[in-house]
């Protein structure tokens, strides 16, 4: 374990969150980072329904599953909102959380108020974190440059495939994020990387 017991609220798991900043490189096989168990679907993720609490819910979830913590679920799996069922269950968010390429997943930089978090996979890819953790106030914009992500060998044309939209874009230099609200995060794997073919643009996801 690397923090305390965690509670059902945001707060309590932004704290087990902070507690893995830096800790990427020592967690591996055998020796996992572990912030707690998930607490999504309980306290204040219980689903009410609304886009944002969908939103809250997918971030946390997401957030475990870029520092390869230990999805251990808290709620009961059969009495689930279907939304809740679909995060629990969803193959590219776990598939991320189970491979591995040397590092368990950090945080990457804060952009003001927003934290850019990231996960070295195999065969070139990266799964990112877009994080607004903020519980008020108005969307960010966040981004990731391809060049500040070692793993992907600093191309200059990726595919970017959205893990719970479930859409891909070809994308150039760096990922954009326009609109994160509060509470909430972009769950992005990155790969299939190569050369600039055509002419350079940013692609907004």
């Amino acid at each position: 374990r690397t923090s305390g017991d965690i509670r059902a609220t945001w707060s309590s798991m932004l704290q087990n969150l902070a507690v893995l900043r830096g800790r990427g490189a020592a967690a591996g096989p055998g020796a996992w980072n572990d912030p707690d168990l998930l607490e999504v679907g309980v306290g204040e993720f219980v689903f009410d329904g609304t886009a944002r609490s969908l939103e809250m819910n997918r971030a946390h979830f997401a957030l475990w599953c870029v520092t390869s913590s230990p999805l251990i679920v808290a709620p009961d799996l059969s009495r689930c909102h279907p939304e809740i069922l679909e995060v629990f269950l969803n193959r590219p968010a776990i598939s991320v959380n189970q491979l591995y390429a040397g590092n368990a997943g950090d945080l990457l930089e804060e952009q003001g108020r927003g934290e850019v978090w990231h996960k070295a996979l195999p065969n070139r890819s990266v799964a990112v974190v877009l994080l607004n953790p903020v519980m008020s106030g108005p969307p960010l914009s966040l981004n990731v440059s391809f060049s500040r992500l070692p793993a992907l060998g600093r191309p200059s044309r990726c595919v970017v495939f959205d893990i719970w939209r479930g859409s891909s874009e070809v994308v150039y230099d760096q990922v954009v994020a326009t609109s994160v609200a509060p509470q909430s995060a972009r769950f992005l794997l990155i790969s299939r990387c190569g050369s600039l073919s055509e002419h350079r643009s940013e692609v907004v996801v």
